[in-house]
């Protein structure tokens, strides 16, 4: 009964079945043949080419490198409005720091991306002004809104910061953060 079931499915898709007494399985697909029988007779599998097997549905040779959110937050205004979210993701061996089509922040002079590693206030946030060592600069900011992202160096470890804020490096204010 498996046998009819996955046979007609095969022939719905336009691929047959083809039974071989020189090959271990049953049966194994292959390009639409005018029968689909069980006991369909066919040369062995190993006359078959390459070039007779269909490939839809296989997976390409360059294949995109696995991405992996590794943490998330969202935007919360510190000085400024903000909305969106953050996140961190991985693409092979980079890691970036990635701002989503929602993001959005007040315009000002001198913005910049920073991962924040420092003391939060009482309510859990980073402070208006920060100190010097407690953050690492990743960069002026792109855009004020949308999608952006950010490459983390290396030698950066994510998991030693806390947060990542959108801050103005003239006036040492904080915009906006977002908890990772």
């Amino acid at each position: 009964m498996r046998f009819a079931i996955t046979t007609a499915v095969l022939a719905t898709l336009g691929l047959g079945v083809v039974a071989s007494a020189n090959d271990a399985s049953p049966w194994a697909i292959a390009p639409s043949f005018s029968t689909l029988s069980p006991a369909i007779t066919s040369p062995p599998l190993s006359a078959v080419s390459e070039s007779d097997v269909p490939t839809v549905g296989l997976i390409p040779e360059a294949v995109t490198p696995l991405q992996l959110a590794q943490a998330t937050g969202d935007f919360v205004a510190v000085d400024h409005a903000a909305s969106g979210r953050a996140y961190v993701e991985t693409v092979g061996s980079d890691t970036y720091l990635v701002f989503d089509q929602a993001f959005s922040t007040d315009a000002g002079p001198d913005l910049k991306v920073i991962l924040y590693d420092g003391e939060a206030t009482a309510a859990g946030a980073i402070p208006l002004q920060i100190a010097e060592g407690s953050y690492v600069e990743l960069a002026p900011i792109q855009s004020f809104s949308g999608e952006q992202r950010y490459l983390i160096p290396a030698d950066i470890d994510v998991d030693d910061y806390w947060a990542v804020s959108i801050w103005c490096r003239a006036f040492n204010v904080t915009f906006s953060y977002a908890a990772l």
